[in-house]
């Protein structure tokens, strides 16, 4: 019996935490020009932008509406670290005044530092086209319930082990 808890312990100690998403409330990030956002989604329009430093972040949905045409090619896109503008869609890629439809950016490693969003105008003033985002997920290590439950048998089983001994004795 001392042999099982002690076993049980041990594999419990080693026992991998679980990914949990948490998703972000971009009411606290940082807006400017024609940006707002609610707990849930920010809405950006021309020259709108929203920002935040963020921790472990695995990925986010994204909307693209072009309210404009060809030859103003309005995008939207998203910034890591102040680094390049990695373009999310356009008006080339959507057509004259179509959309992207709702998209998920997943990142192949969790990505911590400064994120923007944004959504420019080509070429005019005239007409704006929209960006959403919502479901900025970041990933959280939390202990299992199957990891826990193996942490509170070999304890349990330590102390039935200590109990008997002490009774021997």
């Amino acid at each position: 019996m001392k042999k099982l808890a002690l076993a049980l312990a041990t594999v419990s100690l080693f026992a991998t935490a679980a990914a949990q998403a948490s998703v972000a409330d971009l009411s606290t990030w940082t807006t400017a020009g024609n940006a707002s956002a609610s707990a849930s989604q920010a809405n950006l329009t021309a020259y709108g932008a929203i920002s935040s430093n963020v921790s472990n972040v695995t990925s986010f949905d994204w909307f693209f509406q072009a309210n404009d045409y060809l030859p103003f090619n309005d995008y939207g896109w998203y910034q890591l670290n102040g680094g390049a503008i990695n373009v999310l869609s356009d008006i080339s890629s959507v057509g004259n005044f179509g959309n992207s439809g709702w998209q998920t950016l997943v990142f192949n490693t969790a990505f911590t530092g400064n994120l923007t969003f944004g959504v420019n105008n080509a070429l005019d003033e005239g007409l704006s086209s929209q960006l959403y985002v919502k479901n900025v997920e970041s990933a959280s290590k939390v202990p299992e319930p199957v990891s826990l439950s193996l942490v509170a048998m070999g304890l349990a089983g330590l102390g039935l082990s200590r109990r008997k001994a002490k009774q021997a004795a």
